[in-house]
């Protein structure tokens, strides 16, 4: 009888679970890297050609940027979901 109810004991214990908290996975390689910066003009006189070069790459820079930081939180928005409901 004591083996019976030390065996019980025993089975009954190793049935207790711990609750595991998902881990959010680290943010890929692309959508983490810093924005590059934008370029800038040098000098007292400036040619208009230069200017609008300048400003066409800058806002080519910023728009790039920006859609990256659009599918950074997007990811994450899909991870944290993911990772909700594995929790539930």
């Amino acid at each position: 009888m004591k083996l019976l109810s030390l065996s019980l004991l025993l089975f009954i214990s190793g049935c207790q679970t711990i609750p595991a908290v998902p881990k959010l996975p680290d943010i890929p390689i692309e959508l983490s890297a810093p924005c590059p910066e934008l370029k800038t003009l040098e000098g007292t006189t400036v040619l208009l050609s230069k200017l609008m070069d300048t400003v066409a790459a800058n806002y080519t820079t910023y728009h790039s940027c920006a859609s990256r930081h659009v599918e950074m939180v997007d990811w994450y928005n899909k991870q944290k979901a993911i990772i909700n409901k594995i929790a539930k």
